[in-house]
């Protein structure tokens, strides 16, 4: 189950970017991962590294809907968040 998998996270201050890693061990899997770190009045670009998927997603929607993460066991996710501009 993904109750099982590790996410780790490292947010660079400066840019203004982070970046998501998602490792299922030896479960496949569907789920959501929340981002920390946003800023509420900010939208995001999200690229899957992997897949090359690009998004623009508000922090609102990222943090209640996080980011739909899909793995095989033993599979890994890699996402991109940049904050991309104020919502205002």
């Amino acid at each position: 189950s993904i109750e099982d998998w590790d996410a780790l996270q490292f947010i660079d201050g400066e840019s203004s970017e982070s970046v998501v890693f998602v490792f299922s061990g030896n479960s496949a899997g569907y789920g959501h991962v929340i981002p920390k770190g946003l800023d509420s009045e900010a939208r995001y670009t999200v690229e899957n590294l992997v897949s090359g998927d690009l998004q623009g997603r508000t922090a609102s929607e990222l943090l209640s809907g996080g980011l739909v993460v899909q793995l095989q066991a033993f599979g890994s996710g890699l996402w991109l968040i940049t904050k991309s501009e104020s919502s205002r």
